[in-house]
């Protein structure tokens, strides 16, 4: 006779963080997108400054000022992008 239980034979489900990484994709392209949007207007401040501090404070401004009106575009970009990726099963660790 055996000494193991009923319960001992099931297979235990595994870990899978599918919300935590679903949140560290978003976030992932969420930079991406903000970088995309962002960098053309960037570029342009940083040839026509000469480098020193106020080259930093003019693009630390232009970002500031550039980035909050497109923020929503960045975050629906990111939002559709992490559903793609997940849809298709693209993204390592969501394929179920």
């Amino acid at each position: 006779m055996s000494t193991r239980s009923p319960l001992d034979t099931r297979r235990t489900p595994s870990f899978r963080p599918a919300a935590v990484l679903s949140l560290f994709y978003f976030a992932g392209f969420f930079m991406l997108f903000g970088m995309l949007l962002v960098f053309p207007e960037l570029m342009r401040v940083l040839e026509s400054t000469p480098p020193g501090p106020e080259q930093q404070k003019a693009a630390e401004e232009l970002v500031h000022a550039v980035f909050r009106p497109r923020l929503p575009f960045a975050v629906a970009l990111a939002i559709a992008a992490t559903a793609a990726g997940i849809w298709f099963k693209a993204l390592p660790g969501l394929r179920f």
